[in-house]
């Protein structure tokens, strides 16, 4: 059994976005649309093949803590999707 990973990193909501508030802008403005509180961040995936959902779902931490994200400015979620396993995985 595998476990498709899905990491969600994003912008603290205490933080100064500007990349977020300019793409926001021109959405609004010169494209037209109406949104509001619109977050950029970085997405990863990958297939886990770690023996329970636990052990996944510390090795998800585990990345995040020592390489994805700065705990300074940013956030992360973690999803989970149980895969099963095929002949070629």
């Amino acid at each position: 059994m595998s476990y498709l990973v899905t990491i969600c990193v994003t912008p603290r909501p205490e933080v100064l976005d500007p990349q977020s508030q300019a793409v926001e802008a021109v959405i609004n403005g010169q494209l037209g649309f109406k949104i509001d509180d619109l977050i950029i961040g970085r997405y990863c995936s990958y297939v886990s093949f770690q023996k329970t959902k636990a052990d996944v779902k510390t090795e998800a931490d585990d990345l995040c803590e020592r390489l994805l994200y700065n705990p300074v400015i940013e956030s992360y979620e973690i999803m989970l999707i149980k895969r099963q396993r095929n002949k070629n995985n």
